[in-house]
């Protein structure tokens, strides 16, 4: 059970309430031992968290980490 104590420590840092619990039930899924569920739950998390942080440099004004060719509309931002 050692790796699912660590993972449950990294789950902690994780900044934004709502991919952290995104993440929990990910990790949930796998001590349940639903693999597959814990995989789209991971997938889900890291993609929620990923558009978050996109968001969120994109509303601070750091324009030079976004693609200038296809800049976030602001319907997205």
């Amino acid at each position: 059970m050692t790796v699912l104590n660590n993972i449950d420590e990294l789950a902690l840092e994780v900044r934004d309430a709502n991919s952290r619990s995104y993440i929990e039930e990910a990790i949930r899924a796998l001590r349940a031992e639903s693999y597959r569920s814990a995989i789209i739950a991971t997938w889900i998390a890291v993609s929620y968290d990923l558009t978050q942080k996109i968001r969120e440099l994109a509303n601070s004004g750091e324009t030079g980490v976004l693609c200038r060719k296809h800049p976030v509309s602001p319907r997205y931002a």
